[in-house]
């Protein structure tokens, strides 16, 4: 009488041990759910806010989130200043971390410190930008374009007139 093939045991790499006959290691077996952890931006993120007393509380651009605030807290009210300075036909609201500029249009640009990421995050007609602190002024993480250069380049193109905001 020839031996029932009919289960797991009787096809190669099933079963117990080795690689033929009788293997429980095989493409067909099942492994155990085991993913290789690839170090990312956002699981180092994620476990930089379960770190006992935050201390992985600095992101790639070197700062705490209490230091991020009080730089983006300066650098708004420097836009602020800036767009009052100059004689652009623009208003500026101000709500926290966010800034809104309205132009004669209707259009607006929007400016916003995004805290968990530490960066400036910037919405105009041209797109969306994000700005990080690289030590000593602000960048765009795409184009590496300077933030009140950017910003400049965006009031003139939507209020119409040539602005240098500083």
């Amino acid at each position: 009488m020839e031996p029932d093939r009919s289960g797991a045991e009787g096809f190669a790499g099933a079963g117990n041990g080795g690689g033929g006959l009788g293997s429980a290691n095989g493409p067909f077996w099942p492994q155990p759910a085991v993913m290789p952890t690839i170090p990312t931006r956002a699981t180092t993120m994620q476990s930089s806010l379960f770190t006992p007393n935050n201390v992985s509380d600095r992101i790639e651009s070197g700062m705490t989130e209490q230091e991020f605030l009080q730089h983006c807290d300066r650098i708004l009210a420097r836009i602020e200043d800036s767009i009052d300075a100059c004689d652009a036909d623009v208003e500026s609201s101000r709500s926290g971390n966010v800034l809104e500029l309205e132009f004669d249009d209707g259009s607006k640009i929007i400016i916003n410190g995004q805290a968990p990421m530490r960066e400036i995050w910037v919405a105009s007609r041209a797109g969306g930008n994000h700005f990080r602190h690289d030590g000593t002024q602000w960048l765009d993480t795409r184009s590496g374009d300077e933030l009140f250069a950017s910003l400049s380049r965006w009031v003139s193109a939507q209020g119409g007139s040539p602005v240098r905001l500083a």
